[in-house]
């Protein structure tokens, strides 16, 4: 195999492990949206970390659409919405469904199913 040959490879390995570990992640995105929502001050910290790895390695290695998604719902974390401000918290809610079935889709095509 040639270096560039490995190098692609090593890509496609880095996307699948990724893609297995996002969407592993997808259930803890939906815990802290719902503490979010909640109330949960101290969740929206937590929300935005996770929001922005998914935005940065999916960038990375790729992943346009999840990165972009997930960019998405890291800035509308940044700006702490209260969770008394319906609609902020409908926008919050939509950015997540939207990242969620992203991953969903992503992993499915790359043979991947929700654990």
């Amino acid at each position: 195999m040639s270096n560039e040959s490995d190098m692609q490879e090593r890509l496609r390995q880095l996307g699948a492990q990724f893609l297995q570990r996002t969407l592993g992640e997808v259930a803890s995105l939906q815990s802290l949206l719902s503490r979010v929502k909640g109330g949960d001050t101290a969740a929206y910290g937590n929300l935005q970390h996770l929001a922005h790895r998914m935005h940065g390695t999916g960038a990375t290695l790729g992943f346009g659409t999840i990165s972009e998604l997930a960019g998405e719902l890291e800035q509308l974390v940044e700006d702490k919405p209260a969770a008394s401000d319906t609609a902020s918290m409908e926008r919050l809610n939509q950015a997540a469904l939207r990242l969620v079935a992203e991953v969903q889709a992503q992993a499915k095509s790359s043979g991947l199913e929700p654990g």
